[in-house]
């Protein structure tokens, strides 16, 4: 039957608008993109309300001002753009001057002087510390133990290149500048949210709690801007988060109480659920320069729940002991060796 619609596909279409949306906002659409996607919206009616409420979302000027342009319905006419007549041609023509004059003056102020009008700072985070910092618009950052962060403020953007180690970000709102924060081969774009950023090496994980960001992988990076693979972008929502190094993964949903333990250390505390001991040696070894060995191999799998100060390694080694029957010791080299508490020890005890 004609008015039968296949179930869409929705995390699917999500993924297809948020790509459109990412080609408009990087320099619009040639003629036969406009085309594909104008088939591309006509294919399903869920299609175009859900481009347009992305564009809402992200804020885009560029994206809502063309599709105002090339769908004058209902839908687009409340992006905030008059699409009615030779009204809707004044405010485009406008617009275009406006945004011409834009183009021209960007073209003309030397790439130089913009870095050197960009303010510059580096913030480190030392083995089994922490550092918060309010940033110069209100974001605020904060660095994880040996972690490290450049923060660049311009006239035209707000960047952070994590060198190394985890941060986190809540992100103010600016419609002028983007927020953009850059570790290994990526970036990771985002307006007004919240997001972590861990990065191992060449491995990096993002971890969304509040809002949306963009994620991509880029080919090239230098003053004058980057280029971006078109098949590696990923738009993360809220409780999300993706993986990348040579590619990017699919968003994968994460629970509530997951992105909660995952975000426990911004807040002072590890949270343990049923992770092996294993699991969190490899965890607390980031916040200590002394090395931590499982001698026993039957405790390596052993399953810890709790509650701990962050950065405390000595507190959770006594909890080791008081609660797991764990043994901790420590070597003339000042290693910590942990071992199962022999019979004896526990009745001794």
């Amino acid at each position: 039957m004609s008015n039968v619609l296949p179930f869409p596909d929705r995390a699917k279409i999500r993924q297809e608008a948020a790509n459109w949306l990412i080609r408009i906002d990087r320099g619009g659409l040639s003629d036969v993109e406009r085309k594909a996607l104008s088939d591309w919206l006509a294919s399903h009616p869920s299609r175009r309300p859900l481009l347009v409420e992305l564009a809402r979302i992200w804020g885009s000027l560029d994206s809502l001002s063309v599709l105002a342009e090339l769908f004058p319905d209902p839908v687009t006419s409340r992006v905030g753009v008059d699409t009615g007549g030779s009204t809707r041609n004044r405010v485009f023509g406008a617009l275009a001057i406006v945004l011409l004059m834009v183009l021209t003056a960007f073209m003309a102020w030397p790439v130089t002087q913009f870095w050197q009008e960009s303010s510059a700072d580096t913030y480190i985070a030392r083995t089994g510390q922490q550092s918060r910092v309010i940033l110069p618009d209100g974001s605020r950052m904060i660095l994880n133990t040996r972690s490290e962060a450049r923060v660049f403020y311009g006239a035209r953007e707000r960047r952070v290149d994590l060198l190394k180690g985890e941060a986190y970000f809540e992100v103010r709102p600016d419609a002028r500048r983007s927020f953009t924060v850059t570790a290994a081969a990526g970036s990771v774009r985002a307006v007004g949210t919240a997001f972590s950023v861990f990065r191992q090496e060449s491995s990096v994980q993002v971890l969304v709690s509040e809002g949306v960001v963009e994620v991509a992988l880029e080919r090239q990076r230098h003053s004058q801007g980057t280029v971006t693979l078109a098949d590696q972008q990923r738009w993360v929502e809220a409780g999300s988060r993706v993986r990348y190094q040579d590619a990017v993964s699919e968003p994968e949903t994460v629970s509530a109480a997951e992105l909660g333990r995952h975000l426990a250390w911004t807040e002072g505390r590890w949270e343990f659920e049923g992770e092996t001991l294993l699991a969190i040696v490899g965890e607390l070894q980031r916040y200590t320069d002394r090395r931590i060995e499982i001698r026993d191999p039957e405790i390596a799998t052993l399953r810890i729940g709790g509650y701990f100060d962050v950065g405390d390694v000595e507190g959770f080694l006594r909890a080791l002991e008081e609660g797991f029957e764990v043994r901790s010791e420590t070597d003339e080299d000042g290693l910590i060796v942990l071992t199962r508490q022999s019979s004896d020890r526990a009745d001794e005890e």
